[in-house]
């Protein structure tokens, strides 16, 4: 049965609770891995020394080109940045195409895309890919912080999602 979870992640330990939530929940799955928060050239490397078997995945980059990392990962695309919603959504669409077996979604964060976009734009965003996801029969986590600055965004969202879990 398909799963949505939104985590929220306690900030003083986003860094080390982040490669154990993508392990615990990754294993024997096709990980379609959304970033808008940091770069390949930094996230494989901290789940790879995490013990994260990264052989199944597939990155949806949209922060490298904006702060100029390296963009040489052949399995990752490189969007110009979080701002673009739509461009989001096709690669996500086009990312589970070509998924085979259990797939999964993780999406690193609510906050970051809130940076970029205004809350309203969000919220429709986010209706698209939970139901997407759904429809794909894909799971689905959304990563967020405890900041504070999402929680308009995640009581909306709750009533689309399966559970929220705070760590």
């Amino acid at each position: 049965m398909v799963k949505t979870y939104i985590y929220e992640l306690e900030s003083e330990k986003y860094a080390t609770l982040l490669p154990k939530v993508v392990k615990s929940l990754s294993k024997d799955k096709y990980v379609i891995y959304v970033t808008t928060n940091k770069p390949c050239s930094l996230l494989i490397p901290l789940l790879k020394k995490s013990g994260v078997n990264s052989n199944n995945f597939f990155y949806i980059d949209c922060i490298s080109k904006q702060v100029g990392a390296d963009c040489k990962y052949s399995n990752a695309i490189f969007l110009d940045g979080p701002q673009w919603l739509t461009l989001i959504s096709i690669s996500i669409t086009e990312a589970i195409k070509h998924s085979s077996g259990e797939a999964i979604i993780f999406f690193d964060s609510i906050s970051q895309l809130l940076n970029y976009n205004n809350p309203l734009s969000v919220i429709k965003f986010w209706t698209f890919v939970i139901n997407k996801a759904k429809l794909s029969n894909v799971d689905l986590v959304i990563l967020d912080n405890d900041l504070g600055s999402t929680k308009d965004v995640v009581k909306n969202l709750q009533s689309f999602v399966d559970e929220v879990k705070k760590l």
